[in-house]
């Protein structure tokens, strides 16, 4: 998996100058492990981007171009991956848990969940201050030892041994962390929303209904979240798309469907964020609902935040929220 990552943002009607690597990035495959996530929603793109991809950009748009449509955070990011076992998202507290233990650390993050497992993004100076109170808060297994005396490195790992070794492994215990709750304005998206899989294996299979999804969407306020891995591709994504990806076929006729969730879910979506130093937003607003038992993917952008919950549980966890103090 990648070492330091950065998250970027363009504005969709910006797409076209930046099409030569994001081309490259769906359409050649990466011959190491790496971690890779495209969020649209409301016209507005975020990338999650390690060092090599981000080169792509520097490299394969005019700089005067790319100066004015693309904007790269400041924080240099190292990533942990949550294994959540056979559970999956069913497990409810588990973002609460992980929130709650790194907020009270005063350790600010960036939460990405994804169809089998959820990724915390931690600022590259304060990943072993992170591990240090995961593992003296919870029973957790941290491989890449050689990260509790390392110092944060300064260029990307370029073996696999390397990356293997930068990206750290959580098996989580129960809930047992709490923080007080801040109030922030939340709204309710109107559209359900489908989670699928795709084996990276499959991948080719979809890549052109994935293209056309991601150059040619039906709507502007479309909602697409594609995130890659070592080893699949998890996709979150409005119903409309999921009818169009579901239905991608080989040239030979090959019907490819993907791994899709039948139960819809639904976002709520935080109105504003104030920057990649705040802390404690996502237990704030995921600590009532795992309280209330209610199980949610968390998914952090450039600017918000989204919280999704599956649709029969929408109006608990809007009462949640609204009794917790958020408006």
């Amino acid at each position: 998996m990648p070492g330091t990552l950065y998250i970027a943002r363009f504005k969709k009607e910006h797409v076209s100058v930046v099409s030569q690597p994001l081309l490259h990035i769906f359409l050649i495959p990466s011959t190491t492990p790496r971690l890779f996530s495209y969020t649209e929603t409301a016209g507005e793109v975020t990338l999650l981007l390690d060092e090599h991809a981000l080169s792509l950009f520097t490299r394969l748009t005019p700089p005067a171009s790319l100066n004015e449509v693309l904007s790269i955070g400041e924080v240099r990011w190292r990533c942990l991956e949550v294994l959540l076992g056979s559970t999956g998202y069913t497990e409810s507290g588990i973002v609460a848990t992980l929130s709650s233990i790194l907020s009270n650390a005063d350790i600010n993050l960036y939460y990405l969940s994804t169809y089998n497992t959820d990724y915390i993004l931690v600022p590259e100076d304060k990943l072993h201050a992170a591990i240090a109170c995961l593992r003296s808060s919870l029973n957790v297994e941290i491989t890449g030892e050689d990260l509790d005396e390392a110092a944060p490195s300064e260029e990307p790992p370029r073996t696999r041994e390397d990356v293997n070794a930068s990206f750290s492994f959580i098996t989580l215990s129960p809930p047992t962390s709490k923080v007080s709750i801040s109030a922030t304005k939340l709204v309710t998206l109107a559209n359900d929303l489908c989670l699928a899989c795709v084996k990276r294996a499959e991948l080719p299979y979809c890549m052109q209904s994935l293209l056309r999804l991601i150059f040619f969407p039906e709507s502007s306020n479309s909602f697409f979240s594609f995130t890659e891995t070592e080893e699949e591709v998890s996709i979150i994504m409005d119903s409309s798309s999921a009818q169009i990806l579901s239905s991608a076929e080989t040239g030979y006729g090959i019907h490819r469907p993907i791994l899709v969730d039948q139960a819809p879910w639904r976002a709520v979506r935080r109105m504003e964020k104030l920057s990649f130093n705040e802390t404690g937003v996502v237990s704030a607003i995921s600590t009532p609902l795992g309280r209330a038992c209610i199980s949610i993917l968390y998914l952090s952008t450039f600017r918000t935040s989204f919280i999704m919950v599956r649709q029969d549980r929408l109006g608990d966890a809007v009462e949640t929220l609204r009794k917790s103090g958020f408006d």
